[in-house]
């Protein structure tokens, strides 16, 4: 049983990721407590061959086919708080301003848990990025020594 005071952060690196690697228990979070999901990409680049086989395909014609999943798949795991930030994938790269907003949504959701990917992926190195930028931001989250304003510092959440 999950406790209903837990709340859980789902960062995930492209659009189906956080379906196949952690649908069951997101599900199970979404029955009991309070879930927010991150994607940070549509794996439009990496993700999507199948759709780029289409005749005439566009970029924006492919984040539009996996926003409509996106929705649909929160829609059955009962997440109801999603965003898409639309980085660019394969590779995916990493600044300080995607690390501060990684940081400020962990401040914003406060999460007793974290889930994300591994920080070992042979088959994509997006994952292992993305595992790598959450460990972080998670720890910045906590330093009362880095400040964002309206961003207070929060206790370190279980990834």
């Amino acid at each position: 049983m999950v406790n209903p005071n837990s709340r859980l952060l789902v960062v995930s690196a492209h659009a189906a990721d956080f379906v196949w690697r952690g649908g069951g228990t997101i599900a199970k979070y979404a029955k009991y407590a309070d879930v927010s999901l991150v994607i940070l990409s549509y794996g439009a680049r990496g993700e999507s061959n199948h759709l780029w086989n289409i005749d005439g395909q566009t970029l924006e014609n492919v984040k539009e086919i996996r926003r409509s999943e996106i929705e649909e798949a929160a829609k059955h795991l009962g997440v109801k708080d999603y965003e898409i930030w639309d980085w660019q994938d394969y590779h995916m790269e990493i600044n300080n301003e995607r690390l501060e907003q990684l940081t400020k949504k962990i401040r914003e959701v406060n999460p007793t848990d974290i889930l994300t990917h591994g920080p070992r992926d042979a088959f994509n190195p997006d994952h292992e990025t993305v595992s790598n930028l959450v460990f972080r931001a998670s720890v910045i989250s906590t330093s009362n020594g880095v400040r964002i304003e309206g961003y207070p510092t929060v206790k370190q959440a279980r990834i």
